[in-house]
């Protein structure tokens, strides 16, 4: 054989036994990768669902979706490879958790979501449903506004008229969480949903975060120095590679004014609902 052309074969032999080599170096499993999200925080609105998500990202072994996916009540028709699109790329041994409130009052989301990962584990985060009610309104208020559209009614106007409580209103009726609950635990295994206490998570965050990594079976990572008190905004904030992260402006703005009558005429209504709720939760919270 001619020894330039010997030369040359044994010249791209060896490159190709070092290329092979390198290769077979590279574990492949381990690389980032978009995977089905193996938490997903269904709700409730107005209860504290964003503060979640991003006390969880803290979480080292917690990739977060950005924004709100709405992939099981709104866009189904995308179908599941949009779906991945939206999630976060995570290493073979973290979780992707998504947000996305108006899962919990859809009808077609659990059994989507079952059909889709029927292992998935369920957030599902609650706050005493008078106050609920009012923020949801609020929010829809100021929307409005932003919006320019025309001003909305006052809220004891719409969530109460001749003296009746509007049960089919919608900042009313998604406080009713027994009625949205039932149909979940009608696909998912109550062991699959934890219930998060939106009041103590504002309270004390931690606490509720704790219970979150057990329920997601991750090792205990959060810790005091990265959350802490901001007495300006009066709320609990976030400290991430070296910076302070608060939620947006809109995170404990005023809510509209409403009446004491309207109030107290609210929490009535919402009492045995809230017993109900809690007996089928089996567990009680300190609303009433």
């Amino acid at each position: 054989m001619d020894k330039r052309i010997f030369s040359s074969f044994l010249s791209g032999f060896i490159l190709a036994s070092i290329f092979f080599s390198l290769i077979s170096l590279i574990n492949f499993e381990a690389l980032p990768e978009k995977r089905l999200p193996s938490a997903v925080i269904m709700g409730v609105r107005k209860c504290g669902t964003r503060a979640l998500l991003q006390f969880l990202s803290l979480h080292r072994d917690i990739e977060i979706a950005k924004e709100e996916v709405h992939f099981f009540n709104r866009k189904w028709s995308n179908g599941l490879d949009w779906y991945l699109s939206q999630m976060p790329t995570v290493k073979r041994h973290q979780i992707s958790v998504e947000k996305t409130p108006g899962y919990f009052i859809s009808f077609q989301a659990p059994s989507r979501i079952y059909a889709v990962n029927s292992a998935a584990k369920l957030l599902l985060i609650v706050r005493e449903p008078v106050a609920r009610a009012i923020s949801d309104y609020t929010q829809i208020f100021n929307n409005r506004l932003a919006r320019n559209k025309s001003k909305l009614a006052e809220f004891d106007n719409l969530a109460i008229k001749n003296g009746r409580v509007m049960g089919n209103y919608k900042p009313i009726s998604t406080s009713i969480y027994h009625l949205h609950i039932r149909k979940w635990l009608d696909i998912f295994n109550p062991n699959s949903i934890h219930i998060i206490d939106g009041d103590n998570l504002i309270r004390n965050p931690l606490e509720e975060l704790r219970k979150v990594e057990k329920f997601l079976q991750l090792d205990p990572f959060i810790n005091n120095s990265m959350i802490y008190y901001n007495s300006t905004r009066k709320f609990y904030c976030m400290k991430k590679d070296s910076k302070n992260i608060c939620l947006g402006s809109t995170k404990g703005r005023s809510h509209r004014p409403v009446t004491n009558q309207t109030i107290e005429t609210l929490k009535k209504f919402y009492y045995p609902h809230n017993k109900e709720f809690f007996k089928i939760v089996n567990r009680t919270f300190s609303w009433n």
